[in-house]
């Protein structure tokens, strides 16, 4: 009787911490977007509105020529000022006229952070105080995802190649460079150089996703592959 009564208060209490953990699982994913059940895109508010949609789409700008360590590193990197002014400091962001491109409020957002006193003086008003972005894509602290190991796997992928032949036919004339690292993003990150604000692809995040794509390239699949 006392073993029966001792397995069923050990099974209560291994439901519970169960519960718990799953409490905290929710809550963690209710923060990173990292979750089994329904979600939905949501875009990130940026300090700055940068546009993937003018830069890479319309000016035809790599992604490796800010995203430095996208195939180098386990991050892809976000730019430093250094890097956007190296352009701007050339653009005299007053003259800019007022289109659908490059709008009243978006010249006066610049203006926070750039002085400008004359065409191709650009600096940054406040070099200890950078904009601070926020990641798009933050996926929990036990999850493994080494960018450069994917950006590498998938390069010569089928999908990729036929991403490549689409972004050359849309991107033709734009001047964009390295074509196949940028087809590589949008196997995973979609037609990111149609976006003018980066939305989370919550299909991208889910466990599942990943363990589909690990089946059909033969990838690792155990747990300690993917999980600290």
């Amino acid at each position: 009787m006392n073993r029966r009564i001792f397995g069923l208060a050990a099974a209560g209490g291994l439901l519970g911490l169960v519960g718990l953990a799953y409490v905290g699982y929710e809550e963690h994913a209710h923060e990173t977007g990292w979750s089994l059940g329904p979600a939905h895109s949501q875009p990130v508010t940026q300090p700055i509105a940068f546009s993937h949609k003018i830069h890479v789409g319309e000016r035809g700008i790599s992604c490796t020529y800010c995203h430095q360590f996208v195939d180098k590193a386990d991050y892809a990197g976000i730019p430093p000022m250094s890097t956007c002014l190296a352009c701007h400091k050339g653009i005299d962001v007053n003259a800019l006229k007022d289109t659908s491109m490059t709008t009243a409020d978006k010249k006066a957002e610049l203006a926070k952070w750039i002085s400008q006193d004359a065409p191709g003086s650009a600096t940054l008003k406040d070099p200890a105080n950078p904009p601070k972005w926020k990641r798009v894509y933050d996926l929990p602290n036990h999850v493994k995802f080494p960018h450069k190991v994917h950006v590498w796997a998938l390069r010569n992928a089928p999908e990729t190649e036929k991403n490549e032949a689409r972004l050359t036919t849309d991107l033709k004339g734009s001047g964009i460079g390295d074509t196949r690292t940028a087809a590589t993003c949008l196997t995973c990150h979609g037609d990111i150089y149609k976006m003018p604000v980066v939305k989370q692809d919550v299909d991208l995040i889910r466990m599942g996703t990943c363990l589909n794509c690990h089946h059909q390239k033969g990838a690792v699949t155990d747990c300690f592959g993917c999980h600290y």
